[in-house]
């Protein structure tokens, strides 16, 4: 079904198609001509859903995350650090990367939403996806926190360039904190 796919977007003029049917979750990636906007499709991969519908709720409470997305995988794409097929990060970890920065900072600007009464819980294979999803009622849960996008675009560069502990520790979205990689059980 995957090559299917792959072959009707071909059909239709799309170029820089990348049909991966054998990899653990096949998938047909291209390059929307128009906006230049990278596009992967899957078939019955519900934790991508549920993790697409997760980032989007972390979108909805406070504009300043999806500005910030922007510009870091904007910056990312123009120094080629976006293709982890290349073994550079993903969009999605620089998404992580982004949610993580607001979490923590002081107030914070982003809850975790794994914390909060879960409104979403399904089983997904071996992973539980449980988190509060009734974003309508933390708008303005970071008003407290009236750092421009510019301070936190720089904020965010200094704290992954200078401060993180790459040897020892990982960030989580689902605590709203580093923990080390023993914790994570990733020696």
């Amino acid at each position: 079904l995957i090559e299917k796919i792959g072959s009707y977007f071909e059909s239709l003029g799309v170029e820089k198609i990348l049909i991966l049917a054998n990899a653990r979750v096949p998938v047909v990636k291209f390059t929307y001509p128009e906006t230049k906007t990278h596009v992967d499709i899957t078939i019955n991969n519900t934790l991508a859903c549920l993790n697409t519908k997760l980032l989007a709720d972390y979108c909805a409470i406070d504009e300043r995350l999806p500005q910030m997305v922007s510009i870091v995988k904007y910056w990312a794409k123009q120094r080629d650090v976006n293709d982890p097929y290349q073994g550079t990060l993903s969009s999605y970890c620089y998404v992580l990367m982004c949610i993580f920065h607001l979490q923590t900072r002081h107030p914070a600007i982003l809850p975790v939403l794994q914390d909060l009464p879960p409104t979403v819980s399904e089983q997904v294979g071996e992973w539980k996806v449980s988190y509060f999803d009734n974003v309508e009622e933390l708008q303005g849960f970071g008003s407290k926190n009236a750092q421009t996008l510019a301070e936190l675009v720089w904020q965010f560069f200094e704290y992954w360039a200078w401060r993180h502990d790459y040897q020892h520790s990982v960030v989580s979205i689902r605590l709203g904190k580093a923990i080390t990689k023993e914790d994570k059980e990733w020696t």
